[in-house]
């Protein structure tokens, strides 16, 4: 584009050149000072830039047309008030005027203005040395007087003292006679300002008048002086515009108007004051009661330029696009003179430099820094950011630093509502819009671009991606982007991708104004891509890659990140953290425990909220987290010990252990004996992990003992003893068979006492010559363990009348070898268990010893070990253990191969020992 600057000069207007139609002013203003003697103020009232100076050079050329005539002829003066603010307004007001006709050179009026004083100002003054001052004489006496003194005898003093003395009179006297005159000062003449009295002022300012527009004779000096240098054209009148007033500093501004008024009213003098009436009015507001009553008595007469049209303004600007070869659209120029202002030298200023610009642009896309065609293409969008650019710097600086600024801009901008200050406040930003701002982008919002980049960057580096890569990751399209990078075509690579997420995750989040924005499609892409099997080499850039990318740190260590994960698929969500936390970091998964915890875990009541937990337990039970929800998930269980037991990964004590803590073990463990406390079985299942884990802790192990021996009260109580309930006796037999151990003294109830015995009542009718082995094994060897166990840990349990009802009538109906063999092994325990006792089984399992169809060994180990306790008073009677012996000797003779029998020679010796009389058979 070729640069055709349009001069922002003061035309000339003509009927072609007047495109605003303002040349009428001019003539309208020209026919009032024609008709008119003098004494008028002419206010002429318009905005900056909208034609007053080019109406006063036109005034001004038809003042000279004018005087083309012998009479009538009308001078004319222009005084710059701004260019001479810093000096006297009266004094500079003089000057230029008497400059202007050719009177300005004597020095008799500038006495008038300035005093002039010699002095010796000590910082200024120089001196020079002048040799030629020296007089001759003085020169010749000192030489003398030293030869003199010399020579003569008049004192009686040592030859070289007298040429001492005689040279240093000499010099002495020499150097301070030439001093005097051998340095010349020079002093140093000041021009100081003279403050002109307003008076004095007046007089002068009459006289000059009187001088330019008449030829009658004045005794004044300065009239006289004046009229002797100067033989000028005499004029009828004289117009003075005094400009730039509005630009001048308050006081300045406050004394050339009371001047004006008060001093400078003359018959043959009419001023013309082109102001700014909105600047001017403001000013005066501040410095007077009322500013319109004092501009009524400042001005005679007031001119007001009319407000230009849209329509007038908008040929205006075509005239000059056409002129200048500017090349802007329909649209551009709208936006420029409808949308942005109504001021002619505004637009002339803008279009110069909308071609620097353009010229710049031109140059950065040759050398490939930017994409030009982005800009040509949007070329209205590029107007309307120009215009934000150079009229509302603030608001340009807030795109710059959020170039998604404009889209939030133009998301609200229709229901914007000013605030108490007037201010259009833009949500998720520290921008407030003013009335002016908001009606511009108002009416543009639908002039638009998603990508600014190349509009203000000075090196895209993104030129070559496509558009909507931005778009798609504000958007979290991850389709999009996916296909993007499987397009060959396409030179996007994964890490293009991850270096634009990351900018443009920084750019939302400046000042942390737009986290929410971009954070859940930010996250919503990084969960599709690591949990995608076909993004390995993305997930694989990640990982080696990730302290390059900071967005990843300010995306997960964001506390506003745990409100936002509910808008995710909780699974996915999960998953992806797992990943995030064996590859990356454990921010995200911290995010996610967060989340679970006040969402799940804490005391609102989800309808998932159990499948949520599960989810989560099951996807990090092997990375060794899961203990920091342990506190939390405690809490929970304890305060809704229903609900939660249900979960069933809690199950598996490896995982529970991880996340419910001993203290929330054992106060469950205490519920389970409560009426109150709700879904007891599922909880007695976690607590029997725990005391099965947990040894030392008797009391948890007691109260859960307590809990299943009132179970079976329950069960017998609702259900008695049938073969339907057969599992669930042999299940609770069996968990209280691993929880009753050393260290316990419990007491039964006597009901309990009871139905134990009615259960082991109706086991023995039903052991008969009918009995179902395979199938009723289990059931009957759990109650006789169940039963032992008792005896060994029950305090009110140990009687030995209960060997015979609970085990040595089984083995006297000798239905099942199993049976009686388990009886049998019961028994042992029990020999060893308890201190010696008159055993009232011995007789039956001797008759198995020595049966020999029966297996001898099992029921041998028991009757030695019953021999080896006897002692005097208890156990077994002396013939008993003769058989035992005897019957040991022989089975140790048949079953000599069989390893076991090794063990009871030796119980044999150890017997023998102790006896004095042995019967072989």
């Amino acid at each position: 584009m070729k640069i055709n600057f349009i001069p922002d000069r003061v035309l000339k207007l003509t009927d072609n050149s007047d495109l605003l139609g303002t040349k009428p002013y001019s003539e309208t203003i020209f026919e009032i000072v024609k008709k008119c003697d003098g004494n008028k103020n002419i206010g002429l009232f318009g905005s900056w830039g909208s034609g007053k100076s080019t109406i006063l050079r036109t005034l001004e050329n038809l003042i000279d047309e004018n005087n083309t005539k012998k009479t009538g002829r009308i001078a004319y003066f222009e005084f710059d008030a701004w260019k001479y603010s810093q000096d006297d307004f009266r004094r500079s007001f003089l000057i230029e005027l008497t400059k202007a006709f050719n009177i300005d050179y004597e020095s008799k009026l500038k006495k008038l203005l300035y005093n002039e004083s010699s002095f010796e100002d000590p910082k200024q003054t120089k001196y020079s040395l002048n040799w030629l001052n020296l007089p001759n004489w003085i020169l010749f006496f000192l030489v003398a007087f030293g030869f003199w003194f010399y020579f003569q005898d008049i004192i009686s003093v040592n030859q070289d003292i007298k040429a001492v003395i005689s040279l240093l009179s000499i010099t002495i006297s020499l150097l301070s006679t030439a001093t005097s005159k051998i340095i010349n000062s020079y002093k140093v003449v000041v021009k100081e300002s003279k403050i002109v009295e307003p008076e004095r002022f007046e007089a002068i300012f009459d006289e000059v008048i009187t001088e330019i527009t008449t030829k009658q004779n004045s005794t004044s000096k300065v009239y006289k002086w004046i009229l002797k240098k100067l033989k000028r054209t005499k004029y009828s009148k004289i117009v003075i515009v005094i400009d730039n007033l509005d630009r001048c500093d308050d006081e300045n501004l406050m004394e050339t108007l009371n001047t004006v008024k008060n001093f400078l009213e003359h018959n043959r003098v009419i001023f013309i004051l082109p102001v700014d009436e909105n600047g001017i009015s403001s000013f005066l507001s501040q410095k007077t009661d009322n500013a319109d009553e004092y501009l009524r008595k400042i001005f005679h007469l007031i001119i007001r330029l009319k407000v230009f049209s849209n329509k007038e303004l908008l040929e205006f600007t075509n005239n000059l696009n056409d002129n200048y070869a500017l090349n802007l659209t329909n649209s551009s120029i709208r936006i420029i003179c409808q949308e942005f202002t109504n001021n002619p030298r505004k637009i002339i200023q803008f279009l110069n430099n909308y071609q620097s610009e353009m010229w710049l642009i031109d140059e950065q896309s040759k050398k490939g820094y930017i994409d030009g065609d982005v800009i040509k293409n949007n070329h209205s969008f590029f107007i309307k950011l120009l215009i934000i650019k150079y009229e509302w710097k603030d608001l340009y600086d807030e795109i710059l630093h959020d170039k998604s600024l404009l889209t939030k801009i133009n998301q609200v901008i229709t229901n914007l509502e000013p605030d108490g200050d007037g201010l259009y406040s833009i949500k998720k930003t520290n921008v407030k819009l003013s009335d002016s701002q908001r009606n511009f982008l108002f009416s543009t919002q639908d002039i638009h671009c998603l990508k600014i980049e190349p509009f203000v960057l000075n090196i895209d580096l993104d030129k070559d991606l496509p558009d909507d890569i931005e778009t798609f990751i504000r958007q979290g399209n991850y389709h999009g982007l996916a296909s993007y990078l499987e397009d060959e075509s396409i030179s996007l690579t994964d890490e293009q991708l991850l270096r634009k997420i990351d900018e443009v995750f920084s750019n939302l989040t400046y000042k942390h104004q737009e986290y929410e924005f971009i954070a859940i499609p930010t996250l919503k892409l990084l969960i599709d891509f690591v949990l995608d099997d076909k993004q390995e080499n993305f997930r694989s850039i990640l990982k080696e890659n990730h302290k390059e990318y900071s967005f990843l740190n300010s995306l997960f260590r964001d506390s506003r990140l745990t409100s936002l994960l509910e808008k995710f698929d909780f699974e996915r969500l999960n998953n992806a953290s797992k990943w995030f936390l064996e590859n990356i970091n454990d921010d995200l998964f911290n995010s996610l425990v967060s989340y679970l915890k006040v969402k799940f875990i804490g005391h609102s009541i989800q309808d998932d909220e159990n499948d949520r937990i599960e989810y989560f337990i099951e996807t990090f039970k092997d990375t060794g987290k899961l203990s920091v929800i342990k506190n939390e998930f405690s809490n929970k269980l304890l305060g809704k010990p229903e609900g939660v037991s249900k979960i069933d990964s809690i199950k598996d004590y490896t995982i529970a252990s991880q996340i419910i803590s001993n203290a929330a073990y054992k106060s469950l463990s205490k519920k389970l004996n409560d009426a109150d406390t709700k879904g007891t079985y599922r909880l007695s299942i976690l607590c029997l992990d725990y005391t099965l884990n947990n040894a030392k802790d008797k009391a948890s192990r007691k109260y859960i003992i307590q809990y299943y021996l009132s179970e079976i009260v329950d069960l017998y109580n609702t259900d008695n003893i049938a073969e339907n309930v057969y599992p669930d006796y042999e299940s609770y037999f069996t968990t209280l068979n691993k929880l009753l151990a050393n260290g316990l003294n419990l007491e039964l109830s006597e009901s309990l006492i009871s139905i134990l015995s009615n259960i082991n009542n109706h086991f023995f009718q039903h052991y008969t010559s009918n009995f179902e082995e395979e199938k009723r094994l289990e059931i009957y060897t759990s109650f006789f363990e169940f039963v032992k166990n008792l005896m060994f840990y029950a305090k009110n349990f140990k009687s030995i009348s209960y060997r015979t009802s609970y085990y040595e009538r089984y083995l006297t109906k000798d239905i099942s070898s199993k049976i009686s063999l388990k009886i049998n092994a019961i028994l042992l325990e029990d020999v060893d268990f308890f201190a010696v006792y008159d055993y009232p089984f011995s007789s039956t399992l001797i008759s198995f010893y020595e049966d020999i169809k029966k297996p001898n060994i099992p029921y041998g180990k028991t009757l030695l070990r019953m021999v080896e306790k006897t002692s005097d008073d208890k156990g077994l009677s002396n013939s008993d253990i003769e058989s035992v012996i005897l019957r040991t000797i022989n089975v140790f003779a048949f079953y000599l191969e069989t390893p076991d029998i090794v063990y009871h020679p030796r119980r044999v010796k150890v017997t023998i020992a102790g006896r004095t009389k042995v019967t072989h058979p």
